[in-house]
């Protein structure tokens, strides 16, 4: 394959993952104390791109269940900070930006997402990017194309749109397939292998093709650093566990030492 179609072997998560593991690499190891206590891993930089990996991870296998009429490439260089997944099919061309929100609750109010209490304009940035793919993937392929932005919201505790954002489709990522399958077909067969074949270059996008990296080598890395903050978080829970049941047998026990003296004296 030459360069040019490099981007055809990229995998969902892989800047994500390759930022983990260069965040990790000058991290020294984890005293005893802080092994026997569950603290993470996690340097503050590769926490953020850990949680960004799993995310993409997780609609990445999603989208690869869409079957044999679409065509999805991910980590495509567009916009500053990349597209998570370009997703072509029969219904159209989707930009798709994952989110992590495992467990916590996400309100969208226009283009402000909070996550957490945490709020960023990420609705504006899929729709830029949408454009930004409009613009490249039309012009390499001759297509009047309508790029349909979609922010992925991943394990939400609660997701609430107070107010749809213009133009761009929240989802939990639990609907994403069938929100995309079920949609009103909008490309043939043809169109769609041909804008697939446009997507894969590396000068669809001005961008030098992208670095070849070593995937297993890339996926034993971030395995093990996901071993290790499964690992810690383990730890914590049964320290949480023992904790929680030492305090029970203590107000057990002042309980009983109470009862005594009350009946005693």
């Amino acid at each position: 394959m030459s360069d040019d179609r490099a981007l055809r072997q990229r995998v969902p998560g892989q800047s994500a993952m390759s930022n983990v593991v260069h965040a990790q690499a000058t991290k020294p190891p984890r005293s005893p104390v802080a092994r026997l206590l569950g603290v993470s891993p996690l340097t503050v930089t590769a926490r953020r791109h850990y949680r960004d990996a799993l995310a993409e991870l997780e609609v990445g296998d999603t989208l690869a269940t869409l079957g044999p009429r679409w065509d999805v490439l991910h980590d495509v260089p567009v916009g500053p900070d990349g597209l998570d997944h370009l997703v072509i099919g029969p219904t159209g061309v989707y930009v798709v930006q994952t989110v992590m929100a495992r467990g916590l609750d996400v309100v969208v109010t226009a283009d402000s997402v909070s996550v957490g209490g945490a709020a960023s304009e990420l609705a504006s940035v899929v729709r830029d990017d949408a454009r930004d793919v409009e613009e490249a993937l039309g012009l390499a392929s001759a297509l009047q194309l309508t790029v349909k932005p979609v922010l992925v919201i991943v394990g939400p505790r609660r997701l609430t749109i107070a107010t749809p954002p213009y133009e761009v489709a929240v989802v939990k990522s639990a609907i994403l397939g069938s929100t995309i399958v079920n949609a009103a077909k909008a490309l043939s067969g043809a169109e769609v292998a041909g804008l697939s074949d446009v997507a894969e270059l590396a000068s669809t996008w001005s961008v030098a093709a992208p670095v070849r990296q070593d995937l297993p080598q890339l996926f034993q890395a971030f395995a093990a650093i996901r071993g290790e903050v499964s690992a810690a978080y383990r730890r914590r829970i049964g320290l949480i566990a023992v904790s929680v049941a030492a305090a029970y047998v203590v107000v057990i026990v002042a309980v009983a030492q109470l009862s005594w003296l009350v009946t005693s004296g």
